[in-house]
């Protein structure tokens, strides 16, 4: 046979991976399908690299924002969140609800950080819970174990 020539049939395999798309945040990602298969998952990555539930980057920019907006208004560089966002060039409104961020208890921060928290929190929910509750009953509603 010639090198040129198509490969006959009966040298082709077919391999099928079930998995399902999901969407985490702003990523979206490939997740095994229900069933699959464990020895599908790669033996490469090791352990420490892998999480349960991976960061959200929105949350994490958020979050990294709010402390560093907080930080600017503390320090004087902005006398208030109206003059920070014409600064930034972004809408005041947005910059007053990303620093309710701020307001979350310390260990909920942590948890987002190592990405200890479910992928089904975001930004949105903990800004509304930063300012409506406190600490304890921030640690009840997002079912923080103390």
């Amino acid at each position: 046979m010639n090198e040129l020539d198509p490969p006959s049939a009966s040298r082709i395999t077919i391999i099928r991976v079930p998995f399902k798309i999901r969407r985490r945040g702003a990523h979206t990602v490939v997740v095994p399908a229900d069933g699959a298969d464990d020895d599908l998952q790669p033996e490469a990555t090791p352990d420490c690299n892998r999480r349960e539930n991976p960061l959200d980057a929105s949350l994490l920019a958020a979050l990294v924002k709010a402390f560093r907006w907080k930080r600017l208004i503390e320090d004087g560089r902005y006398g208030s969140p109206a003059e920070l966002a014409k600064s930034e060039r972004v809408d005041p409104a947005w910059v007053s609800r990303t620093l309710r961020l701020t307001l979350l208890d310390p260990d909920i921060v942590k948890r987002v950080l190592n990405g200890d928290m479910s992928a089904k929190l975001t930004a949105a929910n903990l800004m509304d819970i930063a300012l409506t509750m406190s600490w304890l009953q921030q640690r009840t509603k997002i079912d923080l174990r103390s």
